[in-house]
């Protein structure tokens, strides 16, 4: 397992891809990362579909996963990749801004989403269902699918649970571009710095 103080190693990252709860998380937390999983997204191409309860862990392993494949980049001369971080909500709510004002031109967040090297959609399946939700999570995944961007994605919800709120064919992208991973609290320790003892984080 892989052990790094984050804040310490790779600060400036933190502060520009994740926001200030997960930042203070991190700064907190070791957390142990599986070489395993880093090879499989740098060297696969393959991301990883991360699901559980609530407070098990998920949204800093995937925090710390994204972490350790872009220090697995820059160590081995690979070169910068480029990473986002963004829950499903907000991912959502920026793209209905950009053209919600009538008149006003605006950027188009979706190829951002679609194009970074390295993606976090953190807790899908909690938006409010609709044609257009599920048009635009599918078109942002199957385009990352298409063009082998490793994607992480956690939720509260397994992929056969979440195929009536995305459909099928979302699903099916999901499947085949990600790795499962199942946290119930037990699949590794979420350490604060100089104790012993395994602590759970709400994710």
């Amino acid at each position: 397992m892989i052990r790094r103080h984050w804040l310490r190693d790779l600060p400036e990252l933190i502060k520009q891809i994740f926001p200030p709860r997960i930042c203070k998380e991190l700064k907190n937390l070791i957390i142990e990362v599986d070489p395993v999983d880093i090879q499989a997204i740098v060297e696969g191409k393959k991301g990883f579909f991360i699901f559980g309860e609530t407070g098990t862990g998920k949204t800093l392993y995937a925090s710390a996963l994204l972490l350790e494949s872009i220090y697995y980049y820059r160590h081995n001369q690979l070169g910068n990749p480029s990473a986002l971080f963004v829950t499903s909500l907000d991912l959502l709510e920026r793209i209905k801004r950009s053209f919600s004002d009538k008149g006003e031109e605006r950027q188009d967040p979706i190829p951002m989403y679609s194009e970074a090297d390295l993606l976090i959609i953190d807790d899908i399946g909690i938006e409010k269902v609709s044609e257009w939700v599920s048009q635009t999570l599918n078109y942002i995944i199957n385009s990352r699918y298409e063009y082998l961007k490793p994607t992480i994605i956690t939720s509260n919800f397994n992929l056969q649970q979440l195929q009536d709120h995305l459909g099928s064919r979302t699903i099916s992208r999901i499947h085949e571009m990600t790795t499962g991973k199942h946290f119930n609290g037990k699949n590794y320790r979420l350490e604060k710095e100089g104790e012993n003892n395994g602590v759970k984080r709400s994710a």
